[in-house]
């Protein structure tokens, strides 16, 4: 099983989302983890972020939450980032953001 690995920033901001986005965000890394592909309507790839990013998608009751993730096969399942969509498109600070993490992220592990 692939380890789940959480920027610190996200994991923090994730555990203020309601309880039922936790436990549907919970599940779908939980699936990943497993080796399973996730596809519409609950993940969409993102490659504007970078090879094997994805984008997570939890609608709660009022509001569209995206997590931004990416797969690598020797790290496992990172976590980079995670927001409310409010726009149609994914907004540039998000996908930038997104990057600066996964950098983040690969240069603490390697």
């Amino acid at each position: 099983m692939a380890p789940a690995i959480f920027h610190a920033r996200a994991l923090d901001d994730i555990r203020a989302f309601p309880q039922k986005a936790r436990k549907a965000i919970g599940a779908a890394i939980w699936e990943l983890q497993k080796g399973r592909s996730l596809a519409l309507p609950l993940s969409r790839p993102m490659p504007s972020i970078a090879a094997g990013a994805h984008e997570l998608r939890v609608r709660d009751l009022q509001t569209s939450i995206r997590i931004m993730y990416c797969l690598r096969p020797s790290q496992g399942v990172l976590i980079l980032s995670e927001f409310v969509k409010t726009t149609r498109s994914t907004p540039i600070p998000q996908t930038k953001l997104a990057q600066r993490r996964l950098r983040e992220l690969l240069y603490e592990e390697g």
